[in-house]
């Protein structure tokens, strides 16, 4: 809730002075944390860089489903395996319906 609340306000700044939030500058972030959370922070400029940067979010996320690199590779792995087994689930039926087919006859 509270964290919801500081980003809102981050993100409408952002708009409103035009900035990418890649251009946030520490202080910025602390401020609003002071006004709206009640409680001092030190954000290292690293850290802030590292925690709007879409490559590291989406690394740091190893959640199953998740869009993670290592994770969609699994995922994608497990899905060609489910295509092969399918593949040779609908060829035995094929021979299993040809077999009956050929029997009407």
């Amino acid at each position: 809730k509270n964290a919801n609340a500081v980003v809102g306000t981050v993100i409408k700044q952002c708009k409103k002075d035009k900035k990418l939030l890649d251009e946030l500058e520490p202080e910025f972030l602390e401020v609003i944390i002071l006004r709206q959370l009640k409680y001092e922070v030190k954000i290292k400029n690293s850290e802030l860089k590292d925690a709007v940067d879409p490559k590291r979010a989406i690394q740091r996320r190893k959640t199953k489903g998740g869009p993670n690199p290592k994770e969609v590779k699994r995922m994608v792995a497990n899905r060609e395996q489910s295509i092969e087994r399918l593949k040779k689930q609908i060829q035995k039926e094929k021979v299993t319906i040809k077999k009956a087919y050929d029997r009407l006859e």
